[in-house]
Formats: C-alpha cells, structure tokens, sequence
C-alpha cells in the first residue's frame, strides 16, 4: 500500500477578507483541502502548498481569476456535485447554501450543501 506524506502551508488573508488563515493541505502531487480559519498553525510545505499559496495570493489581488491546481476530491457523491456547482460561480460572485441546494434539485438540501 502506497503511503502519503502530507504536507501543510499557510496563507495569511488580505484584512478584508473574514478569516486571518488559508491552511493548505497537500500530498506529494495534489491538494487535498484548504480550508479557511483564524488560527496560525505550523508549516510543512512543498512544491504543491506553494502554487496553491501563490494562486491565491494572485487571487485575493484580483490578478487571478480561475484556479489551475491538481486538486483530488476526497468527498462523496454528493459533496462532488456541491463541488461542480461551486465551480460555477463567477469570479466576483457568491452564492448561498440555498441557491446551491436549488441548483441541485432540493432547497432542503441548504444545510448539507454547508
């Protein structure tokens, strides 16, 4: 069985922005998650944290708008096409948990799409 090193990078968000940390979470090849809190944490970086580090920083200036990253979802089913309805949201954009769960076929899907 094939073993995964994971490896962890932060990013520190503009001000604006709600949450003060974008952690990173990659293997060797792929991201895994990044996802968005308000506590530092320690790094353990690679080739793969640090595109996706810098993305984002081109992202939250506005010089980047579409995300080119190898990314794995590890999720189910579901998770997958709340994943593929995200990616259809124009950059500049939000959407909420309902209109997402519209989107799919069920207003009462909101809480799981959260």
């Amino acid at each position: 069985m094939e073993q995964f090193v994971m490896y962890f990078d932060q990013l520190t968000c503009p001000k604006s922005f709600p949450w003060h940390f974008a952690n990173i979470v990659a293997t060797n090849e792929h991201i895994i998650e990044v996802m968005f809190s308000n506590t530092a944490s320690e790094t353990n970086k690679n080739k793969i944290t640090e595109l996706c580090k810098q993305q984002l920083i081109l992202y939250f200036s506005k010089k980047l708008t579409t995300f080119c990253l190898p990314f794995i979802s590890q999720g189910t089913r579901f998770s997958s096409t709340v994943y593929d309805e995200l990616l259809k949201i124009p950059f500049g954009y939000t959407s909420i948990y309902k209109e997402i769960a519209i989107y799919l076929g069920s207003k009462n899907k909101s809480r799981a799409v959260g």
